[in-house]
């Protein structure tokens, strides 16, 4: 009883601070002065199921190339302004997969202003445009993997007070548009947030976090609770998630680090729950630095569990279910104050009680990054 206003006070309060934070970037950008910091990199890999295919795996090489910079000025103490921006191409070398190119381009600013010691404001915006493989099984009933054209932008505010040396909270907002060009998937969402986070050791930073995704498609349909779609409705899925997160640095010196992250969801389509579900996840994150090495592997595990639809025959079948698990790992090598040497391994796979969901996809890169 005692969440659910203090779920209404955050969203409130975020949306609220909105206007105010973006009028202050905007402020902020106009007297700015940018130096960046710009890399180029270029990998050669392999897929073993590069369309995320549960029945007919098509392997391929590709090529990647990527160009991306950093930017950021600091305005005395109370402005600070950043910036991000990259280009990705990827062309696969199968001739049958239906896609030959893939990749895009992504963008994001942010100007901080901190009016006083202990209150930051911050004014967020972003936009991307890219060709990619997505996975739309979430809000369909049956498998549904499509190569799309999708752009997007969204704008936010971030108010952060540190309510003591080791402890700061924290309360966020963002509204997004994303445009599916070549597939009805477009949807806009309000995003607000809130997060605590404490530091009682220089090696030790714990925080938990409560995130509220309101999602609203422009023309995908309600379902009833059978399966079937209902013309002239518009579906939407509001999606909740509270986490916990510990970093903890392993050593004296920072150079090997352990990241426990785990959280708990849950989405409602505001219907028949035909597409509600209960999402559990959780990842360990392990990096090492020596000399010119960094080491990073990271495993993922989630369980998404449907309320309404299925997974099965007979009288009572049991709810869909689906559990995905993920390793990564990656290893870099510095070889020169500009050139480094990138290699990197990623298995996914998923399995639940419908077999036309379940797939494995495995992805080796290895290549060069020059930072200018």
């Amino acid at each position: 009883m005692f969440a659910l206003p203090v779920a209404r006070a955050c969203r409130r309060t975020a949306f609220r601070l909105l206007p105010i934070a973006v009028a202050a970037a905007c402020a902020g950008a106009a007297e700015s002065r940018w130096a960046g910091a710009p890399a180029a990199q270029v990998l050669v890999g392999h897929t073993d199921n590069a369309l995320l295919s549960s029945v007919a795996p098509q392997a391929s090489w590709f090529g990647e190339t990527k160009l991306d910079s950093l930017w950021r000025h600091e305005a005395g103490e109370r402005w600070q302004a950043t910036g991000y921006v990259e280009a990705t191409w990827r062309h696969y070398a199968a001739a049958d997969l239906g896609i030959r190119d893939q990749g895009g381009w992504h963008a994001r600013g942010e100007v901080r202003w901190s009016p006083l010691g202990r209150v930051a404001l911050s004014g967020i915006a972003s936009g991307f445009g890219e060709t990619s493989i997505v996975d739309f099984s979430e809000t369909t009933d049956t498998r549904l993997i499509a190569v799309a054209r999708l752009r997007g932008g969204s704008l936010g505010s971030v108010a952060r007070l540190e309510l003591h040396r080791t402890l700061s909270f924290q309360v966020s907002a963002r509204t997004s548009r994303v445009d599916y060009r070549t597939f009805s998937g477009d949807y806009s969402a309000r995003e607000p947030a809130a997060r605590l986070e404490w530091r009682p050791l220089a090696r030790l930073t714990l925080s938990a976090g409560w995130r509220a995704t309101d999602r609203a498609y422009s023309d995908r349909p309600r379902y009833t609770a059978g399966g079937r779609a209902l013309a002239g409705t518009r579906l939407t899925l509001d999606h909740t998630t509270a986490d916990v997160d510990l970093q903890l640095a392993l050593d004296a010196r920072g150079a090997t680090r352990l990241g426990l992250r785990g959280s708990r969801g849950e989405a409602r389509d505001g219907a028949s729950g035909y597409f509600d579900y209960r999402l559990t996840r959780g990842t360990v994150r392990l990096e090492h630095r020596q000399g010119a090495w960094r080491w990073l592997a990271e495993f993922g595990r989630h369980e998404q569990i449907y309320r309404v639809q299925t997974g099965g025959t007979g009288i009572a079948p049991p709810p869909r279910q689906a559990r995905r698990q993920q390793l990564e790992v990656q290893v870099e090598r510095r070889l020169t104050s500009g050139w480094t040497w990138l290699g990197a391994f990623t298995r996914e796979q998923e399995r639940g009680n419908l077999a036309e969901f379940d797939y494995a996809a495995t992805v080796a890169t290895s290549g060069f990054r020059f930072s200018f």
